[in-house]
């Protein structure tokens, strides 16, 4: 359980109630059960398990004034940043069959961060999870490329820039140029 639900404190709590119930009489495993069920569910952590849970019920629904509307089509992502997140990112949309255009700043870094994909692929083909014609098929749906105005023609653009906030205003003020 520690290794399964790392850094959740109700699984273990559920073992010690369990443990506690078989040490001693039923009435004193059923207080102690109580006791930690009332500290859990106070707790932050239970709180934020709620929250997420209704968040995510709720985000997958429509906002009401656009419940009825067309769906735009995705067929072409944009990713800037082609570090781990950026990386990360452009894979999940190419497993998933999307086009992928991958914008870095510089030539090395975009090299460097297609060449973290491939190896990525490699691993995962070496684990046996894929074979090679499937990791040429998704590696070949992601473009590598230094020029912005590439995401001119993509569907949906993810920044996973870095951490600075003038770098992101300066990208988001070029996205707003171009794209559609």
């Amino acid at each position: 359980a520690r290794k399964t639900a790392r850094g959740l404190e109700a699984p273990l709590q559920c073992i010690a109630c369990v443990e506690k119930s078989l040490d001693g009489p039923l009435q004193e495993g059923l207080a102690f059960e109580r006791q930690r069920f009332v500290e859990r569910v106070n707790g932050t952590q239970s709180k934020a398990l709620r929250h997420l849970f209704f968040g995510e019920r709720e985000a997958a629904k429509p906002p009401p004034d656009a419940q009825g509307a067309a769906l735009r089509p995705v067929q072409r992502v944009g990713v800037i940043g082609a570090g781990t997140m950026g990386g990360g990112i452009a894979m999940a949309f190419a497993n998933a069959g999307y086009a992928v255009t991958l914008v870095e700043v510089t030539d090395a870094a975009l090299a460097k961060g297609l060449e973290t994909i491939r190896r990525n692929y490699a691993a995962t083909v070496a684990k046996g999870k894929l074979d090679a014609a499937q990791m040429q098929d998704r590696l070949a749906r992601i473009h590598g490329s230094t020029a912005m105005q590439e995401l001119a023609e993509a569907d949906l653009v993810i920044e996973a820039a870095f951490e600075d906030i003038a770098v992101k205003h300066g990208l988001f003020q070029q996205l707003d140029a171009i794209a559609r």
